[in-house]
């Protein structure tokens, strides 16, 4: 839902939804950037990766999503970026998001370890408690 309503934050997307231009919206046709969008995507998705208990492959379809979410915003809405910084955009976003899944799988897999230590150390006490 959050990554949905990142299309509308900037007001010139809702005015090219509208079937305006962006003299329509502010006179004086300042230039917007697509920085707000991309702050949107990707606060959501650090938001989701550190605070919810989900494994990371189940998180899979937001990060997608949240590519997505800036290429139909880009492509379908339209954009005042230059082509060339809708790529480098692009790019750092799928690397952000292919970096921030990374690091969530290897926490997951550290905190396996973790309970598998925790786990060995107690079937050793009851072993050692069962001797006794």
């Amino acid at each position: 839902v959050v990554l949905s309503l990142a299309i509308f934050v900037r007001p010139d997307a809702l005015a090219r939804l509208r079937g305006y231009g962006i003299e329509d919206v502010s006179p004086d046709g300042k230039y917007t950037s697509d920085s707000s969008i991309l702050m949107v995507i990707v606060s959501t998705i650090t938001t989701v990766h550190f605070y919810l208990p989900v494994r990371w492959g189940t998180l899979l379809p937001l990060e997608v999503l949240g590519i997505l979410s800036y290429l139909v915003s880009v492509l379908v809405i339209g954009t005042n970026e230059s082509k060339p910084s809708i790529f480098l955009n692009v790019f750092c976003l799928t690397g952000f998001i292919v970096t921030t899944a990374l690091s969530k799988r290897d926490t997951e897999g550290g905190e396996r370890q973790a309970f598998m230590s925790i786990l060995t150390e107690r079937c050793l006490r009851c072993t050692a408690e069962f001797k006794l």
